[in-house]
């Protein structure tokens, strides 16, 4: 598969890393686009591709059918769009947009298009969080009743990004880190409903939220808290499961691990740190994989705007202290 990525930025650079070394055989790097092009042709010159700075340049080349977009969330909808219609198969990164309503517009974008679209969200692909999910899909502890977890970072290090601009980022820590969770969360438990909850600014100089709190409910009446912070000096994320025959924790702090527990005192650890790090990896060959195979890839398009409503959501129930519905 032949790819073009639309950014240069960290996340950019952590695409760029796995696509250029050829994903196995699978994957080719044609180009990086930055409308910063001297940025883009110092990423570019590492891999051995071609640079530019419009991406429209790139729409009508037949040499590249897929791009990731990594750019800021104010131009995932405009991007993703315009290579969606060019039937060009993209991997935009988390959020899907910055609003709601240019969520539901990539959408319908994606159903009308021959390409295929995917949601980027490479915490899926953790070890721990795969092994979670193939427990969870055994029944290990019986049906679900709740779960809650934990995610962040120390903000400093994203204060001179556009990450604290509300123009070009469209939110604050939620948007940011809780949506890891909440699409995991959504991914394990189904389909939601309704959320409470309380967003807060007390440290960083930004007018987005540093800290938030929030709980969901699915239809089948599950419930699910989730904190996000930038505030999270230690980082990075913790969730816990629980159903009604026990339990399973998923670790990303101080190691990579899952702990799976039974009412009866049972539990047993499975320790993944020696893994190396490769969920971009792994994101991208089952992206590939399932379009080879003319299967949607998820998260979908859909999945990553129910995430961005999830989100908005708890903004509006910060705002008027009220339940929302979903």
């Amino acid at each position: 598969m032949r790819f073009a990525i639309i950014g240069a930025g960290k996340f950019a650079e952590k695409r760029a890393n796995v696509i250029g070394k050829g994903l196995d055989g699978k994957a080719e790097l044609k180009a990086i686009v930055d409308i910063d092009v001297e940025k883009a042709k110092g990423l570019a010159k590492k891999y051995g591709c071609e640079a530019l700075s419009d991406y429209h340049k790139l729409l009508e080349r037949d040499d590249i059918d897929s791009v990731d977009v990594a750019t800021p969330n104010k131009f995932h909808c405009e991007i993703s769009k315009a290579f969606l219609e060019a039937g060009k198969n993209v991997l935009c990164e988390k959020p899907v947009t910055k609003t709601v309503e240019e969520a539901e517009v990539l959408v319908e974008t994606a159903k009308k298009s021959k390409g295929f679209f995917k949601t980027g969200s490479n915490h899926r692909y953790f070890p721990n969080v795969q092994k979670a999910k193939e427990l969870l899909d055994q029944n290990k502890i019986g049906r679900i009743i709740f779960a809650r977890g934990w995610i962040g970072n120390n903000g400093k290090y994203v204060q001179k990004s556009w990450f604290w601009d509300k123009d070009l980022s469209g939110g604050g820590t939620f948007l940011d880190n809780g949506c890891h969770i909440m699409d995991i969360f959504r991914w394990c438990l189904g389909e939601v409903n309704e959320c409470k909850g309380y967003t807060v600014n007390n440290v960083w100089p930004t007018e987005l939220e540093d800290t938030g709190f929030a709980l969901y409910k699915t239809v089948d009446n599950k419930v699910f808290f989730l904190q996000s912070s930038w505030l999270e000096w230690s980082g990075y994320m913790y969730m816990e499961f629980y159903g009604v025959n026990g339990f399973i924790f998923v670790d990303s702090r101080y190691r990579n691990s899952i702990t799976i527990g039974k009412q009866d005192g049972y539990s047993e650890t499975f320790d993944f740190s020696s893994i190396p790090p490769a969920s971009h990896k792994l994101e991208l060959l089952d992206f590939i994989e399932k379009i080879e195979n003319k299967i949607q890839p998820t998260p979908s398009a859909y999945d990553g705007m129910r995430v961005v409503q999830m989100v908005h959501a708890l903004y509006e129930a910060s705002r008027t202290d009220k339940t929302i519905k979903l």
